[in-house]
């Protein structure tokens, strides 16, 4: 935060100084500004989840545990405990979890050699620290994590020859969890818990107002929903931005100290004309298209319509060229004068479809006969069978 202060000096003692050091000085006003920043310091880093569905997990297991009475003698009970458990990370190092938890405990009473036991389910509610993400940072992909955890919950016994009835407790609890990462999804665990109650869950009073059940479980934790936390340092982002708003203002400066040169003078452009074209076209051209014939024929196909629609389409493209319409026939079949007369038959039918169908007039048309004196294709017989295109 800036803040800026200003003082005015009057312009008296302006005035005085000039009449010690100058007969012609005048009247002036001298403004000082003092400008005092003030740096705001930011938080650090701060932990979120992006969806409500991240970070759960649930958790089995099974282990011992004993029970620590108020009028225990001898050695120690241990038997069969049933765990399972299910919570949510609310931060990388808090989170809450339900935990439900079962066995049978047993003691020697009243005699060393009798032994009374008693079945039980307890709830618990806890509040577990991640130390390790507390005191080395935050790493999803840590691989030991140690998590103390303290809760109250309640027990109710049942089968118990030790009172001969249910007994309800209330105790708290507290104990330590030690997990090892298998994989983003999968995490197994070593507990061990023990709990504070009355000295009623034998329904028998006597000794120390207190006694405990103590566990020690082994389980698997199943990790739902992503379970990550992504980052956000406030400091950082300011920072970056900071950055960059000092790059836009350094390009700024550039363009604004380019936009002050003077322009150059234009460059002489010289263009250069393209030679002009004769675009008028060529009249003694040779067309492409031909036009088949059978034997002994001069019937025109619907196949070869397509090349007489070509020619027609090309003429109408150069109205100032004239068409050469030439028949030929085969040498091989009929006499000289019977094939010069069916190349006319040929031709003269290859002219009316241009004349009838695409009105060409017929003054720009010549019918040449060909005969079979001229063999266009002397190496195959059947090919000289056509009609053949030009123009002049």
């Amino acid at each position: 935060m800036k803040t800026k202060r200003c003082f005015l000096y009057t312009a008296l003692s302006v005035v005085a100084c000039g009449f010690l050091f100058s007969p012609t000085a005048s009247a002036q006003t001298l403004v000082v500004e003092e400008e005092i920043i003030e740096v705001e310091t930011l938080p650090g880093t701060k932990y979120y989840s992006k969806h409500v569905g991240d970070n759960w997990f649930l958790s089995v297991g099974a282990g011992v545990n004993t029970y620590l009475h108020s009028s225990h003698k001898g050695t120690l009970e241990y038997n069969l405990a049933l765990d399972i458990a299910g919570g949510k990370w609310l931060s990388p190092y808090l989170a809450l979890r339900l935990n439900l938890m079962g066995g049978e405990v047993q003691k020697k009473w009243p005699a060393p050699g009798e032994i009374q036991s008693a079945r039980y389910v307890a709830m618990y509610g806890d509040l577990m620290w991640d130390i390790t993400n507390s005191l080395g940072g935050y790493d999803p992909g840590r691989i030991v994590s140690l998590r103390p955890f303290a809760g109250v919950g309640s027990i109710v016994t049942f089968q118990n020859s030790m009172a001969g009835h249910r007994t309800y407790l209330f105790p708290v609890s507290a104990g330590l969890n030690l997990s090892f990462r298998l994989c983003k999804y999968a995490d197994i665990f070593l507990e061990g818990r023990a709990n504070i109650m009355g000295n009623n869950f034998s329904g028998v009073r006597q000794g120390r107002q207190v006694e405990s059940i103590v566990s020690l479980m082994a389980g698997v934790t199943i990790n739902f929903g992503r379970d990550r936390f992504y980052a956000y340092n406030p400091y950082a982002e300011q920072a970056v931005r900071n950055e960059l708003n000092d790059e836009v203002n350094a390009l700024r400066e550039k363009l604004a100290e380019v936009e002050s040169r003077p322009l150059p003078p234009p460059e002489e452009v010289i263009v250069y004309l393209p030679t002009p074209v004769d675009t008028t076209p060529s009249c003694d051209a040779r067309l492409m298209s031909v036009v088949r014939f059978s034997l002994n024929s001069a019937v025109i196909t619907p196949a070869e319509m397509v090349n007489i629609y070509n020619v027609a389409q090309y003429m109408q493209e150069h109205s100032s060229c004239t068409l050469v319409v030439t028949g030929y026939a085969d040498e091989d079949t009929g006499t000289p004068e019977y094939n010069r007369l069916l190349s006319e038959r040929r031709a003269r039918a290859v002219m009316d479809i241009l004349t009838k169908d695409y009105n060409l007039p017929a003054s720009r048309i010549e019918l040449v006969a060909g005969g079979s004196t001229t063999q266009p294709y002397p190496s195959n017989n059947a090919w000289n069978r056509i009609v053949l295109f030009s123009t002049k």
